[in-house]
């Protein structure tokens, strides 16, 4: 996004009186191959065809605020691939992720993990590192954390039971470490230390 469309959503997030409503949407990898014709393994693994195809994007529809912007996924594979989730791809579609964690209690048997080097997430903040300056040179910005993956799938479940019980806290820490370490790394452009 821009740095003055930033501005706006800060200011829409805080309620403050704008001119207009702003749009923001989340437009990512399940719609922008497929209104570009592409298809999505090219769209993923082509650095050029990915940067080309999200400037396009946001040049046809100026007055859009994408959320997060220049968003580097694997259709929300990057987060569950760290925890060892088989990952399917398919050419007309994003990827698929299998269930790794059957039973809350099992949760402490996923071993440990290092988002700079495990998986997608690795493929990831490199990617997202090789393309930043290119991105800035544009005139655009990274503000947020592309990671979304684990809070959906560690916080909100664990909203009902973290007061509650020990399991809670677990998954709220495995979603929020995740997204910490990825955070820091995408926003230096660099894995996180």
């Amino acid at each position: 996004m821009l740095p003055s469309q930033w501005d706006t959503f800060k200011r829409a997030a805080r309620r403050e009186k704008l001119d207009k409503v702003p749009m923001a949407l989340i437009v990512d990898s399940p719609w922008i191959p497929g209104y570009l014709g592409l298809k999505h393994m090219d769209y993923y693994l082509d650095p050029e065809l990915w940067f080309e195809s999200n400037l396009k994007i946001m040049r046809e529809f100026p007055e859009i605020i994408f959320v997060p912007s220049w968003w580097m996924e694997y259709g929300m594979a990057a987060e569950p691939s760290i925890l060892g989730s088989k990952i399917k791809f398919w050419q007309d579609n994003t990827p698929s992720e299998y269930h790794t964690l059957y039973r809350l209690e099992d949760i402490d048997q996923f071993p440990e993990y290092e988002v700079e080097a495990d998986a997608f997430a690795a493929l990831t903040l490199h990617r997202i590192g090789m393309i930043k300056q290119r991105i800035f040179d544009h005139g655009y910005i990274l503000p947020m954390v592309t990671a979304r993956g684990p809070l959906c799938t560690a916080v909100r479940p664990a909203i009902w039971i973290a007061p509650r019980t020990a399991d809670g806290h677990r998954r709220t820490d495995v979603g929020c470490h995740f997204s910490q370490r990825a955070g820091a790394g995408i926003r230096a452009g660099r894995p996180p230390a």
